[in-house]
């Protein structure tokens, strides 16, 4: 997801349980059970998933977006 703010990377994967999320504009949603993200910084908006998503330093460089090796 590309805030206006900048570049964003969060794990696609569901805290609740392991679903896959899809994006639906500024929110993540998994499908499975209904949770919601802000696509922006991976917080938990709403649904069963007790914590957001894990989120990953990025870099833009030259207009290419790299995720950070921590």
């Amino acid at each position: 997801y590309r805030p206006p703010s900048g570049v964003s990377a969060v794990d696609i994967y569901c805290t609740h349980a392991g679903c896959a999320v899809t994006p639906n504009g500024p929110e993540l949603v998994c499908e499975c059970h209904f949770s919601y993200f802000d696509a922006a910084t991976g917080a938990r908006k709403s649904g069963p998933a007790s914590t957001g998503l894990p989120t990953f330093a990025t870099s833009e460089i030259e207009g290419e977006i790299y995720i950070l090796s921590s």
